[in-house]
């Protein structure tokens, strides 16, 4: 029974610290809220960025909300009302300006 505790505690302790040191970054797609944006994720090796993008609806005043793991900063575009990128965990937790 005590070999059965032990073993899960080991497989525990490898999963977070597998995780610990990854990056983390909210993410969501098009969402017209910050709220629909706090799902946490954690990044893969080669995106150690958190990106916020904020573009306008097609079909109203609104700004559709897409927040990401990112390999990089990228430049904002024409396209885009608003982009936000940061380098460390959930550092892209606020909503676009």
């Amino acid at each position: 029974m005590k070999s059965t505790y032990f073993l899960a505690f080991l497989v525990g302790a490898a999963l977070f610290v597998g995780t610990a040191h990854s990056m983390m970054c909210f993410t969501c797609e098009q969402k017209s809220s910050n709220w629909g944006c706090l799902r946490m994720s954690s990044c893969p090796p080669n995106a150690q960025r958190c990106l916020t993008i904020a573009v306008p609806s097609e079909n109203s005043s609104e700004r559709l909300i897409t927040k990401m793991c990112a390999p990089d900063c990228p430049m904002l575009t024409h396209f885009s009302s608003s982009l936000y990128c940061c380098g460390y965990s959930w550092c892209n937790i606020w909503p676009p300006k």
